[in-house]
């Protein structure tokens, strides 16, 4: 279906070069709002769909062949709105911009609420939605707009509550995320995976990883009917790196390394020596993206450091509940919040939580736990 949208507008014909008639075009969503979008159909009797379409893909044509002062009123209209519309010369040719799918990467999970209300303001969809896109990994919040409404959604969310990554999914390098589905299923999967001369990563899960764009999309055509398979951009996926060990000492440019990449104190560098002498792991680092591992993977490697990086979007996570003012409250968000039975009433403290969670849930509901003054932690799930 075209961007642009065609109404006639009741014109004299024009006589002089100064009276042509003119297009009325959006360069960006701006301020805007689909609910605002959707009036603007409506008001100008266009459809809604093509309307809202415009406007998240702007910059497109929205009127065309509409009078000189009839143009110039409706771009004061509609600027006056929050949109960013101009006019051009009728039928200037817009080019149609690359067209962008972003996610959202939750820092802050005590104003995760702030963030899921300016998601919900600028998508249309409801609170409940919003919040849900946010706390389901990868975070996938926007798809097919372009590089014009990703900066407004950028400029409408709180700062420092959530990062967005945005990807051209034709530029993109993709992972394959296996979903539990029958054996059959998987078996076909697999297989298929296998005839591209790649070994499975595992049997669920991540499959495979930094396949190209053509490749990946082959694959989710031929399996997408199954809605066991699904595409997702490497861009958007975390991971945590971790040391380790046992090592005697740290060398100077080792040392320096920790301390000005993993934020280590230097005067905390033997009790984490000490620690990997007896649990031979230690976590360095947390939620890195993929396009910044294969540069710390390299600096680690570089001082002689055995460094391993880990997926992390897709882990579960339970909660060392170590203390709660009020039990019986902090049961009743750990109902609410799905990790804890109802009518079972919690152990005594320290718990942890019955059921796994994402790891966004997790944050969120351990900064929802400290709100009511309890000490929660967050332990990966295995199993």
């Amino acid at each position: 279906m075209s961007t642009s949208a065609t109404l006639t507008w009741p014109a004299s014909p024009p006589a002089t070069p100064e009276a042509a008639l003119r297009d009325v075009v959006v360069r960006s969503v701006g301020r805007a709002t689909p609910a605002l979008a959707a009036a603007v159909g409506k008001g100008l009797g266009l459809p809604v769909e093509a309307v809202v379409r415009s406007v998240y893909r702007a910059p497109a044509t929205l009127l065309q062949r509409v009078a000189p002062e009839l143009a110039e009123r409706l771009c004061e209209l509609l600027n006056a709105t929050g949109l960013e519309v101009q006019t051009v010369p009728e039928g200037q040719a817009v080019e149609a911009p690359p067209l962008w799918d972003a996610a959202a990467h939750v820092l802050d999970a005590h104003r995760l609420p702030e963030a899921a209300e300016a998601l919900a303001r600028f998508t249309g969809l409801s609170l409940a939605a919003a919040q849900e896109a946010l706390l389901t990994p990868p975070g996938v919040v926007l798809g097919g707009v372009s590089a014009a409404s990703i900066e407004a959604l950028k400029a409408s969310l709180p700062e420092g509550v959530v990062e967005l990554v945005a990807v051209l999914p034709q530029d993109s390098r993709y992972a394959l995320h296996l979903l539990p589905c029958a054996e059959m299923v998987a078996r076909g999967v697999l297989e298929d995976v296998r005839k591209l001369g790649l070994e499975p990563l595992a049997r669920e899960g991540i499959i495979a990883i930094d396949l190209a764009h053509q490749t990946a999309q082959a694959l989710w055509q031929r399996h997408s009917r199954t809605g066991a398979l699904r595409l997702i951009h490497t861009a958007f996926l975390r991971y945590t790196v971790s040391l380790h060990g046992p090592l005697q000492a740290f060398s100077p440019a080792q040392a320096a390394l920790l301390t000005e990449r993993a934020g280590v104190p230097a005067e905390m560098l033997p009790n984490v020596l000490a620690a990997l002498q007896d649990v031979q792991t230690i976590g360095l680092h947390e939620d890195v993206p993929h396009a910044e591992l294969p540069e710390l993977m390299v600096a680690y490697a570089g001082v002689g450091l055995n460094v391993q990086a880990d997926l992390s979007t897709f882990k579960r996570y339970t909660l060392e509940l170590a203390q709660a003012s009020d039990p019986a409250a902090a049961q009743r968000l750990l109902v609410q919040q799905a990790a804890w039975p109802a009518g079972q009433p919690l152990p005594s403290l320290p718990c942890h939580t019955a059921e796994p969670l994402s790891r966004p849930r997790a944050r969120q509901l351990q900064a929802l736990l400290d709100g009511l003054g309890c000490d929660a932690y967050l332990e990966e799930h295995h199993g």
